[in-house]
């Protein structure tokens, strides 16, 4: 039997007694069925209204709370692709964040609140090590790189026009079980030690090295483990290194053990895909195997 999901969570809501069932009581928030399949509803058309549309990646930052479980359902209901966060999965720099969020094809970001603590010293310099624009901006003239950005309050404002709770209810019936849903994972993502590496998270630092013109970081099998990093990196032109002072680097920058290459390899160029614009990994990952002399895989 083929169901889509937001007609059962409908059924569900209406299904159960006034009141619903509790399904969470953190922070001293109570929610029922009923309430979230209508926050669901009035943040799908918030989501609409800022144009947000079918297949669309929305993906989110917002910790344990209920907002999480308001937007899982709400992406969903506009046909639009899942992608929930996690902080230390997708990098710990602007630049590995970027690249992350570029690569998932992500169009529409949600960050939770920033909770901070009672009295500490020194709060404007380390506000200002967070947030340079705040340094450098005159009052009333902060300097933001991203422009289009809502509170939340204001998304659910916006969707609590019945027009659009209307449209994003017309085009819940437009969907099929088929339809992508959730992205899970890319394909070059490695997973060592049971944890998700992401490749952007290693390149980006090591590619900061002065004698690195470029890198690419793909798994190759590993007993132990069940893939080992490999980064494969090309040099600077007259720029000489081996694996120990590259690891040695990653170690001093901070990079920490699960996303440290147990390989290092160097490599005059990297094979392409046959369109030319990008590396081709799965290439780049046998020519890996073949140099550190490893078995190939049946």
């Amino acid at each position: 039997m083929e169901v889509v999901w937001h007609h059962e969570l409908h059924q569900e809501s209406h299904r159960l007694p006034a009141g619903g069932r509790n399904l969470w009581t953190t922070v001293g928030r109570h929610g029922s069925e009923l309430a979230r399949h209508s926050s669901a509803n009035r943040l799908s058309a918030g989501l609409k209204a800022i144009g947000t549309e079918r297949g669309d990646v929305v993906a989110w930052l917002v910790g344990h709370h209920p907002e999480w479980i308001y937007l899982y359902f709400a992406v969903a209901k506009l046909g639009a692709i899942v992608l929930p966060l996690q902080a230390h999965r997708v990098g710990r720099s602007d630049e590995a964040m970027t690249y992350s969020l570029k690569k998932a094809g992500v169009k529409v970001l949600v960050i939770g609140d920033i909770t901070g603590v009672d009295q500490t010293d020194d709060t404007v310099p380390y506000l200002c090590s967070l947030f340079p624009e705040v340094k450098t901006a005159k009052p009333g003239n902060l300097q933001i790189k991203r422009i289009g950005t809502y509170s939340m309050n204001e998304v659910l404002t916006m969707g609590s026009d019945a027009k659009l709770i209307a449209e994003v209810t017309a085009l819940q019936d437009q969907l099929d079980c088929h339809d992508p849903f959730q992205l899970v994972f890319t394909s070059d993502m490695i997973i060592r030690n049971a944890s998700n590496v992401y490749p952007s998270v290693i390149e980006v630092p090591i590619t900061k090295h002065p004698k690195v013109k470029d890198v690419r970081v793909v798994s190759v099998p590993d007993p132990a483990s069940v893939e080992e990093i490999c980064a494969c990196i090309i040099l600077k032109e007259g720029q000489t290194t081996d694996p120990e002072e590259m690891k040695t680097y990653c170690v001093k920058i901070g990079m920490v053990p699960i996303e440290l290459p147990g390989y290092f390899i160097f490599l005059d160029e990297f094979p392409v895909t046959t369109t030319m614009q990008k590396v081709d990994r799965k290439k780049l990952r046998l020519i890996a195997m073949e140099k550190l002399g490893l078995p190939k895989e049946s």
